[in-house]
């Protein structure tokens, strides 16, 4: 496989990525190769295949609102007619920015740069093709996952400058966004809620083909 500068916009693959155990797979990842190689190192059989891949890249590139819209409209409703010629839909939207407008407003522009400017202070997110708003102190709705030593947990929690950075046992369902739970018999100072920032899922994909995955 490869994409590059010369066949990009000739040539579209699209990544979906479901993991887990057994027949529960979760849908960890989908998103279109922006760059990709396939490439077999000197004396080796096996060929390796490095790809970079962007969640909602089209609505990323080519996301774009000429509309006015009347007093009274909401901000999901505003959200929902840039969407519409997406593949994107509305995640959750914290309920301190979905107000009505006071007077009709006219929004023209990226929908992304049109986004950071009406609401850069607040945290802005695709997770697989929902997009989602955050204020600093808001967590997507849902069941809040607690990690344990017996549960999954690796090692001990490790602090990088303001995060907190753990290692477990994989777990398909963890979403950028999410609140969890840390208990740690180790390092009990960690012991707390914790909003998820960033996840890194890394691995073996198959035994039959050698080599590390990380997304």
């Amino acid at each position: 496989m490869w994409l590059d500068i010369f066949n990009f916009g000739k040539k579209y693959i699209d990544v979906i990525f479901y993991a887990g155990y057994q027949d529960n797979l979760v849908l960890c990842f989908t998103g279109r190769v922006q760059q990709c190689l396939s490439y077999r190192n000197s004396g080796d059989v096996n060929f390796i295949t490095e790809m970079t891949v962007l969640n909602a890249a089209e609505f990323f590139r080519y996301g774009y609102l000429n509309k006015t819209f009347t007093k009274g409209t909401t901000f999901e409703e505003i959200l929902s007619s840039a969407l519409s010629d997406s593949n994107v839909k509305v995640g959750y939207i914290t309920p301190e920015i979905n107000i009505s407008l006071p007077k009709d407003k006219t929004f023209i522009g990226q929908t992304m740069d049109l986004l950071g400017r009406e609401y850069g202070g607040y945290n802005i997110f695709v997770n697989n093709n929902e997009l989602n708003i955050l204020g600093d102190n808001d967590v997507i709705p849902g069941e809040i996952i607690t990690i344990t030593d017996s549960s999954g947990l690796l090692g001990s929690p490790k602090r990088a400058n303001v995060y907190t950075e753990i290692e477990m046992i994989f777990e398909p369902q963890l979403i950028a966004g999410q609140a969890v739970e840390v208990l740690s018999e180790s390092m009990p100072q960690f012991n707390r809620a914790y909003k998820v920032i960033k996840v890194q899922h890394s691995g073996i994909i198959s035994p039959r083909v050698c080599g590390k995955l990380i997304t």
